[in-house]
C-alpha cells in the first residue's frame, strides 16, 4: 500500500472512531442510532490495486437475517409506468412475492417510454405496489413511441448522480451527464441513455482493473457474514460508502455500486 492509501486508511478509521464516540452528556451504552451503528463497525483489510481501493466494513457480530428480497431483479418484481402518476417520471414497482423487496436509490431502469433513474431507496411490501419517484434516464430525443417492459441495468448510477437524484435533482440531471459521456457508447448504438453508456464494452475495458478486483473482496459464508458495507475509491478518490443491514444485501448490491463508482 502506498503512502497516500496508508494515510487514507488512517483517516477513515479516525473518522469512524470519532463518529462512534458518545457526545457530551450521553452515556457510553446509550447514544443515538448513528453512534450505535458506527460503534459496531471496524475497517477490514483493504483491497488495493493500481486504480481501486476498497475498505470492507465489518460488523462486530453477525447481524440477524432480514426477511426481505435483497434485490429487485427477481421473478416476482415488475416495473411499470403508472396510469395516473403523482409526479412526472414516477415508476410503479409491483411486488408479487411473499417478502418485502429492496430497490436501492440509483437503480437504473431501461424501458417504458423513457428510461428511468430511481431517486431514493424504497422497500415494497409483499403482494403490493408502490409508486417510486424517478428521473428520466435518457435524452429527451430518446423517447419511445410505445412503452416497453422495464429491465434493471447492471450498474447503479454514478455516485454524484445518485446524490443529485436524492437531493432534488431535475430532469436535466441525467441528460447533462449523458451528453458528456456519450463518447463511451458503442459506435453502432444509437441509444442516448445512461444504460447505453453503462453497457458499453469501452467503459468496461476502461474500468476493467476495478471490476476484476472485486473477486478479491472478503466473501464470508452467508450464515456467518460480517461484511455489511464498504468504503470504495477509484484512482485515489473516495467515491462513496455503502452500508446495509446484513451481508446478503451488501453482496447483492456491491458489484452494481462499484461499477457505478468507476464511471
Amino acid at each position: 500500500m502506498n503512502a497516500r492509501l496508508a494515510f487514507l486508511s488512517s483517516l477513515l478509521l479516525a473518522v469512524l472512531l470519532v463518529a462512534a464516540s458518545p457526545g457530551t452528556g450521553v452515556a457510553e451504552e446509550e447514544g443515538n442510532f448513528a453512534q450505535k451503528v458506527l460503534k459496531n463497525l471496524t475497517l477490514g483489510q483493504p483491497v488495493v490495486t493500481d486504480q481501486l481501493f476498497v475498505f470492507p466494513l465489518l460488523a462486530s457480530t453477525v447481524p440477524d437475517a432480514l426477511a426481505v428480497d435483497s434485490e429487485p431483479n427477481v421473478d416476482t418484481v415488475d416495473f411499470d409506468e403508472p396510469e395516473f402518476m403523482r409526479r412526472r417520471y414516477d415508476v410503479l414497482v409491483k411486488n408479487g412475492g411473499d417478502k418485502p423487496v429492496l430497490v436501492l436509490g440509483g437503480t437504473v431502469l431501461e424501458g417504458g417510454k423513457r428510461d428511468r433513474l430511481i431517486r431514493r431507496s424504497i422497500l415494497v411490501g409483499p403482494k403490493s405496489d408502490l409508486e417510486a419517484a424517478a428521473l428520466p434516464g435518457s435524452a429527451s430525443s430518446d423517447i419511445r413511441k410505445e412503452s416497453e417492459p422495464f429491465g434493471v441495468a447492471e450498474a447503479l448510477a454514478p455516485t454524484y448522480l445518485r446524490k443529485k437524484a436524492l437531493f432534488g435533482g431535475s430532469a436535466l440531471t441525467v441528460t447533462t451527464f449523458i451528453a458528456r459521456a456519450l463518447d463511451f457508447r458503442e459506435e453502432d448504438d444509437d441509444r442516448k441513455s445512461i444504460v447505453a453508456i453503462a453497457e458499453s464494452p469501452r467503459l468496461k475495458q476502461f474500468c476493467l482493473p476495478c471490476h476484476e478486483s472485486m473477486s478479491s473482496l472478503p466473501q464470508p459464508k452467508a450464515e456467518t457474514g460480517r461484511v455489511i458495507g464498504a468504503i470504495g475509491g477509484v484512482r485515489g478518490r473516495i467515491q462513496g460508502l455503502v452500508l446495509f443491514g446484513n451481508n446478503e444485501i451488501f453482496i447483492s448490491y456491491f458489484e452494481r455500486f462499484l461499477k457505478g463508482a468507476t464511471w
